[in-house]
């Protein structure tokens, strides 16, 4: 699916850069002082450096998040600028049409919306094809490029650009694969580590009866970082109407959603 054009916008967890990196002045110093062997000037600003102090509870894991990124980059530097991500002949075998991670600018202030389709996915399979490991690289590289829409509009609108995803579990059973869950799980806790104060909101769309059930399976593999964040919306968009979800009605453009998520565009 094409990335149409991403606008910066003030979203309800951003702010003015400038205001920020002014309020955490100390804190973006200390942090950059304590990393000073791993950062360079060009890749690490205090605009990149900005999101890891948002994002910590103190300077020290502020740090410590912040030299493990530059090392974890630095190892995947080939894969994180690949224009396709890795394993995609693997894992496209296995996805449904409208399956997996794509951006989208479907919000009524133009915040970047990341949809995912899980009950698209063959898991059970997919991970026959691929490993944990492989399918963890595959997510990161898909959050690699949210984080890239992200920073190049705040660098230049000059506001905290963060994210939304919307997860549509039509179609999701209990019978989730492990390995499946692993990766998602893992991929989930280091993204939050290598990508910090870029997650905005998880909205939850189409639960089944057996929600209770798919959250005790998922929640001990997602932080409380992520699930504090999580936004449940009521009802079916595949048969009701998306506009009774109080969130969806405040931030996501209704009018131009895929109409697998009641939406009414294509």
């Amino acid at each position: 699916r094409a990335r149409a054009p991403l606008r910066a916008v003030l979203t309800q967890d951003g702010g003015a850069v400038a205001e920020l990196l002014a309020s955490k002045a100390a804190e973006v110093a200390a942090v950059k002082e304590r990393c000073a062997a791993s950062l360079t000037a060009e890749e690490h600003d205090d605009t990149f450096v900005l999101r890891f102090v948002l994002a910590a509870d103190g300077v020290d894991e502020a740090a410590a998040n912040l030299e493990e990124t530059v090392a974890w980059r630095a190892s995947k530097a080939d894969m994180l600028a690949a224009d396709q991500p890795p394993f995609a002949d693997k894992v496209a075998a296995f996805l449904g049409g409208e399956a997996g991670t794509f951006l989208s600018e479907t919000t009524n202030d133009a915040c970047p919306l990341a949809i995912i389709r899980a009950g698209s996915i063959d898991a059970k399979q997919l991970m026959k094809a691929v490993t944990v490991d492989e399918l963890c690289d595959w997510f990161l590289w898909n959050k690699e490029q949210a984080y890239k829409a992200c920073d190049a509009e705040t660098r230049e609108r000059g506001v905290l650009v963060q994210m939304i995803t919307a997860n549509d579990l039509s179609g999701v059973g209990i019978g989730q694969d492990k390995d499946f869950g692993k990766a998602l799980g893992t991929s989930s806790k280091l993204a939050t580590k290598y990508y910090p104060a870029l997650q905005s909101t998880v909205v939850l769309l189409n639960l089944p009866l057996v929600a209770k059930v798919l959250f005790a399976f998922f929640k001990p593999l997602l932080p409380e970082k992520v699930l504090a964040k999580v936004k449940v919306c009521p009802g079916k968009t595949t048969s009701g109407d998306i506009g009774e979800c109080p969130f969806a009605t405040a931030r996501l453009a209704v009018s131009s959603l895929p109409k697998f998520l009641g939406g009414q565009g294509a």
